[in-house]
């Protein structure tokens, strides 16, 4: 009887840890877009919306450039690059708003609306402060979530077309000293991704160059922190006295690529290597790690080739991702 105890026993903490075990999931790429049917330079950001792709390129007269999402097919470039009063010129944020997408300017600092009702439109939309925001999202039709260069908080909620800003939350700190380290300075060592879950109502915040994850809840225009998971801090130097950022550590890692979510999950590129250690593949990866919106890790999907940047359509079924192989060509992998 004893014995039959001891199996019985032995069996249950066998399923217990393949039921938390956490599945690691190998994915094939097929091709979308060839690098040799298309004129894209130095594409860095993509977005879905309506069955549509949408790519920020860095390197060409045009900045956007859309794409079929199902056959590849080019729907055209669009947005000059200039200085012009309808062109632009640093695209840095691109992202869902409303029934279509969004773009920011960091260089002249307007939000545009991308939309694809009966054809496709570039609406210039309003101009932002003094501030200067780096990640950017949305949480609701007239409301963004950002983090950037503030003397406040490490984020900041923005209303009526920008014109109404709120400074919310504290940076982590490592001990006393970093404590003491100003937020200009912290933003710099600290940055990383916003991801904005459908629904508006949850957000996440990965750190490019440390393993933190942060998960917050958006209730009644107050930021709450959920969830957070910080497994390194992020090795740096800097003069507070001056208030200047002097760099990271030339062995830093760079952690966090890229970011993007769904109803569902959270779906993060990591690299894991530094540039001293990998060069120019630091800035790559084929490992996805994927979290649902409680924290907690679901699996990892391990990429055949590495990519630079990509996005999961709604029902969690397919990764849409650039890679350089070497030249920039649109990928797809079926989950």
């Amino acid at each position: 009887m004893k014995n039959l105890w001891l199996l019985l026993f032995f069996v249950l903490c066998a399923c217990s840890s393949n039921t938390n075990r956490k599945k690691t999931i190998d994915c094939v790429h097929r091709v979308l877009v060839h690098s040799d049917s298309c004129i894209l330079g130095r594409p860095f950001l993509i977005a879905l919306s309506d069955s549509i792709l949408t790519v920020v390129d860095q390197n060409n007269e045009k900045m956007l450039y859309m794409f079929d999402a199902t056959s590849g097919k080019s729907l055209g470039g669009y947005v000059k690059r200039g200085q012009g009063p309808d062109e632009y010129y640093s695209i840095s944020q691109l992202g869902n708003w409303k029934d279509g997408l969004f773009f920011y300017d960091i260089n002249k600092r307007v939000v545009a609306e991308i939309g694809f009702k009966d054809s496709i439109q570039i609406i210039p939309k309003f101009n932002l402060g003094k501030d200067v925001h780096f990640s950017f999202a949305s949480l609701d039709n007239d409301v963004f979530i950002a983090s950037g260069f503030y003397q406040d908080g490490r984020f900041c909620i923005l209303k009526d077309s920008g014109t109404k800003q709120e400074y919310f939350m504290d940076y982590p700190s490592r001990d006393e000293a970093e404590k003491k380290v100003t937020n200009q300075i912290k933003f710099q060592a600290y940055s990383g991704k916003l991801v904005v879950h459908p629904s508006g109502n949850q957000f996440m915040f990965c750190t490019g160059m440390a393993d933190m994850l942060s998960f917050y809840t958006y209730d009644n225009d107050k930021i709450f922190l959920t969830k957070e998971i910080n497994k390194t801090f992020p090795d740096y130097k800097y003069d507070n006295e001056n208030k200047r950022f002097t760099g990271f550590s030339a062995h830093s890692d760079e952690v966090y690529l890229y970011a993007c979510g769904t109803e569902k999950n959270v779906y993060l590129l990591y690299s894991g290597r530094s540039y001293a250690e990998a060069g120019e593949r630091a800035f790559l990866s084929s490992r996805i790690d994927v979290y649902n919106w409680e924290g907690e890790k679901v699996n990892t999907l391990m990429l055949d080739i590495p990519i630079k940047s990509m996005v999961v359509s709604e029902d969690d079924k397919t990764v849409y991702a650039i890679s350089m192989n070497p030249e920039p060509q649109i990928v797809a992998f079926d989950l």
